[in-house]
């Protein structure tokens, strides 16, 4: 038998990330396991390539490097694996407390945006102005711009670095619980905590790159959502309220919990390399649209486009979004 060396990566990728999912669903492998700590498995294959680049064993490089990819992206679609506990090596720990910074916002609706580095985000709702406190490796403070109607909050920039001692980068955010915000969070690797029950908000734009990220809109009055993750993942609680918005998984997954009694309409052209599983939540499928039963005779809809490449998108998934 000839084996053609030109297609053998994609083929043992192929068969990877097929078999991933299989397992899974035959009760072989458990939903639990995060795939993503695989990893440093891409590294061996590479140096074993340089190793035996020239010796009839140089394709177990390729072979490894392309089974473990496969593995991960499998693992992905099959549980929506959380990705970005990748960058866990971005530091949880104890850092240097930095000055914590205060203020309030005009009457009418406000502006936050929030882009930390590697670390910790912690976002919460209460009281009348916002605050910014936390640490970081060396205490230095975040740069904050503010004025009447808007917060920004930037990091220093040490960016993704998955070998850091702990210690890294804490934010604890709070944001005033009456009053109308867009917010836009964008977690670049690290974890992302968004606690904004009954909060005021309007158009929300989440980013998790690389990143954990977990959001609790529950009893808000959201208005529109997009959600990005980018080799990274999202899990969402959303609201008993008339919601719209869009989600793309970009190698990684994003998880929407919905109240009873809330219909669901999500419009996701097929992808080879995407998957959901909007069929056994009980949505039926007409076209590129999933729709739940009880949509028409809903009192709130949430309605959503999403597109998933080589990620997944899910509802109501076994365990929740917490």
């Amino acid at each position: 038998m000839h084996v053609d060396r030109r297609f053998l990566g994609w083929g043992v990728f192929l068969v990877a990330v097929g078999a991933v999912p299989l397992a899974v669903r035959a009760g072989l492998v458990t939903p639990s396991v995060r795939w993503w700590d695989l990893w440093p498995l891409l590294l061996v294959g590479w140096g074993v390539g340089l190793i035996l680049g020239r010796t009839a064993f140089g394709l177990l490089g390729r072979v490894l490097v392309s089974a473990t990819v496969g593995v991960i992206v499998g693992g992905v679609l099959a549980t929506g694996a959380v990705v970005g506990t990748f960058a866990s090596g971005c530091g949880s720990g104890a850092g240097t407390p930095f000055a914590a910074q205060q203020g309030t916002f005009d009457a009418g609706r406000a502006t936050v945006t929030l882009e930390p580095g590697c670390g910790q985000l912690d976002v919460s709702v209460g009281g009348t102005g916002w605050q910014v406190s936390g640490s970081s490796t060396d205490g230095t403070a975040p740069r904050i711009d503010t004025s009447p109607s808007s917060l920004a909050v930037h990091g220093a920039g040490r960016g993704f670095d998955p070998f850091a001692a702990a210690g890294g980068t804490h934010w604890e955010v709070v944001l005033p619980a009456n009053q109308p915000i867009d917010l836009s969070v964008a977690a670049n690797a690290g974890q992302a905590r968004l606690a904004l029950a009954d909060a005021k908000l309007g158009d929300v734009s989440i980013s998790s790159n690389a990143a954990s990220t977990r959001a609790d809109f529950s009893g808000t009055s959201l208005a529109h959502l997009t959600v990005t993750a980018n080799a990274g993942d999202a899990r969402l609680v959303l609201p008993a309220a008339n919601t719209s918005g869009s989600l793309t998984a970009n190698a990684g997954s994003i998880a929407i919990c919905v109240p009873a009694g809330t219909g669901v309409r999500i419009s996701q052209s097929d992808s080879i390399f995407g998957g959901n599983n909007f069929d056994e939540r009980g949505l039926s499928k007409s076209g590129d649209t999933w729709t739940s039963i009880d949509y028409v005779t809903a009192a709130t809809h949430v309605d959503l486009t999403a597109s998933a490449n080589a990620g997944s998108v899910s509802l109501n998934p076994d365990g929740g979004c917490g």
